[in-house]
């Protein structure tokens, strides 16, 4: 029982990554090319959703590299 727990656990943390991935995504694209959240950040909008873009890539990539070990321990253990 303890194995299949955290696999579904591990799992469940992955596509709760991807889902995050897509919030950034969205938040970063909308500082760039729209007047959403305007009132709040006035300044240098552009620059702030390509930090979040460029975040959004990194946890993108960590999640596929998680995915990717955790492939290679499941093959491993069959």
């Amino acid at each position: 029982m303890g194995k299949e727990s955290n696999q579904a656990l591990k799992k469940v943390a992955y596509y709760v990554g991807v889902f995050m991935v897509a919030v950034y995504l969205l938040i970063g694209l909308s500082l760039i090319f729209t007047n959403v959240f305007l009132e709040l950040i006035p300044n240098n909008r552009p620059v702030y959703g390509c930090i979040i873009l460029i975040y959004a890539a990194f946890r993108l990539y960590m999640a596929l590299r998680l995915r990717k070990n955790r492939n290679a321990e499941t093959q491993l253990q069959q």
